[in-house]
């Protein structure tokens, strides 16, 4: 085997690693900061008032928290799907080939986010539904 391969397989071996612990760490950090702010809610509710004035500082703290941690659930999906790509050039198959239809919308949702970011709204609008459309259109029926 080619020896590029070999360390390409066993970096996508580790971003999938990567990626499952991440997905664990956000549902546990979602999961804590729930919590913490239902406590809050009680505790302020039956104890103190003062206590609510903690609550917008766990919301942060949880927010940045699960946003460093969606951050590099995306990096490690996006260099997976990377190195499956350069594995299957390689090899010359499509045995690691990410399904098309997620790809697809995957691609769609990334234009929509450029084009919101860039204030070109109105018209990422009509093309996020467009585009949508024929993306669910063209993947209803099961390939031959």
């Amino acid at each position: 085997m080619d020896h590029d391969i070999t360390i390409a397989l066993q970096q996508l071996s580790r971003m999938r690693g990567m990626n499952a612990m991440y997905h664990r760490q956000f549902f546990s950090d979602v999961r804590f900061t729930t919590v913490t702010l239902l406590a809050l809610f009680v505790a302020g509710a039956a104890v103190d008032p003062w206590i609510f004035l903690a609550v917008p500082f766990v919301a942060l703290l949880g927010a940045m928290s699960t946003a460093f941690d969606a951050s590099y659930l995306i990096f490690s999906r996006q260099f997976a799907t990377r190195l499956e790509q350069f594995i299957n050039v390689r090899t010359g198959s499509d045995v690691l080939s990410p399904d098309d239809r997620a790809e697809r919308i995957a691609t769609t949702i990334q234009q929509m986010a450029y084009r919101f970011s860039t204030g070109q709204w109105q018209m990422g609008a009509r093309f996020a539904r467009s585009s949508i459309a024929m993306v669910v259109s063209s993947t209803s029926t099961a390939p031959t």
